[in-house]
């Protein structure tokens, strides 16, 4: 396969990081990745295989990749995938984690090791975290000023100060979550932790449709107890009511546009209406 590639980095003699815009059409690469990264897919799909973890990038998700991770990437797709690639500074990241910390001291817990922070390789959507929240609004309009002739006058420092403040926030709530997981060692946490998402990114994906116990641990490669155990511990529910919660909330979002209650419980995924309605009145 003939690798065709075009990249353009717009930051690349920027201290705190690196912005890069591509357009590909093949590609096949494996790498120890040289320093934190997040991959974003603006249209097609990337596929990355980050430490033996498979994960196929596309517009509504990103992926954040620590530095000395095993990463593979391999693109096909004769239209051209576009994407992003952005490169913010470990010095950075860790020049905030330490100001952080000053404040965070409980939730250190090994996040620093020889003063490095560890990102945890996350596959996330734009909604979930603050890191996706910050992308979402400023990603666009870093590449809009590029089309436009002006990213020399865009606050490129900005932009990176304000991604690594999310990054690390962000790790240090998961590192908040990942305390609560019965394990002493940090990876078999972050494993735990890999794998119950997997779960949960399943009931988002398929809230509307009949969801058993058997479909979830299937998902997260676990037994029943410990899928159980390790979800609670890190959601602060279980698995039937962090189900239960989502279709209760598409049910309000549903009922406030008019739709009828008929209409909603067959669109959430209810049984009947009158289980849909003592289930709002009761969270009400």
């Amino acid at each position: 396969m003939k690798a065709s590639v075009e990249l353009k980095s717009i930051a690349e003699n920027n201290p705190l990081g690196d912005f890069v815009i591509s357009s590909v059409s093949h590609l096949e690469v494996r790498t120890e990745t040289p320093r934190p990264s997040v991959k974003i897919v603006r249209s097609g799909t990337e596929r990355y295989k980050v430490n033996g973890h498979h994960y196929d990038v596309e517009g509504d998700r990103f992926l954040i990749v620590d530095k000395h991770c095993d990463l593979g990437l391999t693109i096909d797709d004769h239209n051209g995938v576009h994407g992003v690639c952005i490169f913010p500074s470990a010095e950075l990241i860790n020049d905030v984690a330490r100001t952080r910390l000053l404040h965070e001291e409980a939730l250190l817990d090994n996040l620093m090791v020889k003063d490095q922070v560890r990102l945890t390789e996350q596959f996330c959507h734009y909604h979930q975290n603050q890191t996706g929240v910050f992308l979402n609004d400023n990603v666009n309009t870093v590449i809009n000023a590029v089309h436009q002739g002006g990213e020399e006058t865009f606050d490129m420092d900005g932009f990176f100060v304000g991604l690594a403040e999310c990054l690390v926030n962000d790790q240090l709530k998961l590192e908040g979550k990942m305390k609560n997981l019965d394990s002493a060692r940090r990876v078999t946490r972050e494993e735990l932790y890999r794998r119950v998402s997997l779960a949960r990114d399943f009931i988002v994906a398929n809230y509307t449709e009949k969801i058993n116990l058997d479909d979830l641990v299937a998902n997260a490669c676990l037994s029943k107890y410990h899928f159980l155990r390790s979800f609670k511990s890190i959601y602060n529910k279980t698995p039937y009511k962090y189900l239960l919660d989502i279709r209760l909330e598409k049910a309000r979002e549903l009922l406030q546009k008019d739709f009828s209650m008929a209409e909603v419980n067959h669109m959430v995924g209810f049984s009947d209406v009158k289980n849909l309605r003592r289930a709002l009145k009761k969270a009400s």
